[in-house]
């Protein structure tokens, strides 16, 4: 913030360690226009400071599954860019805000709160908040690993979002495509198990195109887990 007023300065360690591009000249964030990290169909992640790291990491591990994250971040709270949260909502209809806060009274809340009150026709899922625990913050780094959100939870979040609504045969169409026109590879099919579920997927297999792919494998009566299938992929 450029002014002639003193300005008081915050910025979060843990970012210290990380590296990105940055222009060579000198630059400034505008006010209010939110950046759009990661273009996606399938979920909106509105990302909070940190959290866009974390988000990037869940989304790449997210593709493989053949779901496809769009996401945000605000670089302003105040202004918010409200319109540009609302265009990939209406676009995914599904919405994950992932705030390092708390997640009553924070902006997660707050972000979830106008998403519901704005643009409640588009959703096809919950709002989903991946945020730190209603607790005090830990000291000990053990419980601060477990208290702060990771690109696991943001990961499992998404998943049961696309699980509402897309459906496992959209997932499965999404992940062999993945695949560009190959056979099912392991890590595809298993990431289709997690986000469908497996007596789902076995039955959508039974009656579709991968019924060939069940009978290979030999599961007709329902799939336990990934690592039932992966042997056979």
């Amino acid at each position: 913030i450029r002014d002639n007023d003193p300005v008081i300065f915050l910025e979060h360690k843990a970012l210290y360690t990380m590296e990105g591009e940055v222009p060579e000249e000198s630059y400034t964030v505008p006010f209010g226009e939110a950046a759009v990290v990661r273009e996606g169909h399938d979920v909106t992640i509105v990302a909070i400071g940190r959290m866009v790291q974390k988000a990037q990491e869940a989304a790449a591990d997210l593709q493989k599954a053949g779901i496809h994250c769009e996401i945000i971040d605000p670089r302003t709270t105040s202004p918010l860019d409200t319109d540009t949260i609302l265009e990939s909502v209406d676009k995914t209809g599904r919405l994950i805000v992932v705030d390092e806060s708390h997640p009553r009274c924070s902006m997660a809340s707050d972000i979830a709160g106008f998403v519901a009150e704005k643009a409640f026709g588009s959703l096809k899922a919950p709002i989903r908040q991946v945020t730190g625990p209603h607790a005090p913050v830990p000291f000990s780094d053990a419980l601060e690993e477990l208290y702060i959100p990771s690109a696991a939870k943001i990961v499992a979040a998404a998943k049961a979002e696309a699980a509402k609504s897309l459906g496992a045969a959209t997932v499965l169409d999404r992940a062999e495509f993945a695949s560009a026109g190959k056979p099912l590879a392991k890590e595809r099919w298993a990431g289709a198990v997690d986000t469908v579920g497996s007596h789902t997927l076995a039955n959508v297999c039974a009656s579709t195109k991968y019924r060939g792919t069940v009978a290979a494998c030999g599961l007709a009566g329902g799939m336990d887990s990934p690592a039932t299938v992966a042997p056979f992929i």
